[in-house]
């Protein structure tokens, strides 16, 4: 893409920058609340794995980055900042109009992300229980190309426990019932989260 270099760093300040501070900011507060609980972190699943992978990224060079960009950062993190502060309102005075209007919107936007026609056009997530064995992953993904359907996302969350873990499972909304019906051809039992 070409573009020149303000519109670039105040677009990479959303997308690329901020995903970087929220990641490095919610797992830095996790740290600091597990010193106080050590059970915190045994109650993390996939969503907080998801959004603090990040996180690991090398801090010399993310440094380097925030700096050399740090007027779109900072414009980038204000907005962020009065967002977030909306949202804690609307929990804070049990707003739940504004909650369910707020989530509603992010959900859209995230389900229009995809740059597959198909996948605009709509997504059926699934939360599949598999056995953390050799060949399990293999029989699901088999399941769904015996039915013709296609993954377009696939999330894979390891119970604490271990002996069992989550398949968060994406396809196309208008193979949704047909890859259902695969997985449980194979006896899994999907479980349609959206």
């Amino acid at each position: 893409m070409l573009m020149d270099a303000e519109r670039h760093d105040r677009l990479v300040a959303v997308v690329s920058h901020l995903p970087q501070v929220v990641s490095s900011t919610l797992m830095a507060l996790a740290a600091r609340e597990h010193a106080l609980d050590p059970d915190l972190l045994d109650l993390s699943a996939g969503g907080f794995r998801d959004l603090t992978r990040l996180a690991a990224s090398s801090p010399p060079m993310w440094t380097d980055i925030l700096r050399a960009n740090r007027e779109a950062v900072g414009s980038t993190l204000q907005r962020f900042a009065e967002s977030l502060d909306a949202v804690r309102v609307a929990v804070e005075t049990d707003d739940a109009e504004a909650l369910q209007g707020w989530l509603s919107d992010a959900r859209r936007a995230r389900r229009a992300l995809s740059a597959k026609p198909q996948v605009r056009a709509g997504v059926a997530v699934f939360q599949v229980a598999i056995p953390d064995r050799p060949g399990a992953l293999a029989s699901l993904t088999a399941a769904l190309a015996d039915g013709d359907v296609n993954i377009e996302d696939l999330q894979i969350v390891h119970s604490v426990e271990g002996g069992r873990g989550t398949a968060h499972l994406t396809v196309a909304e208008n193979r949704a019932e047909t890859a259902a019906a695969a997985l449980v051809s194979r006896e899994f039992d999907p479980v349609r989260l959206a």
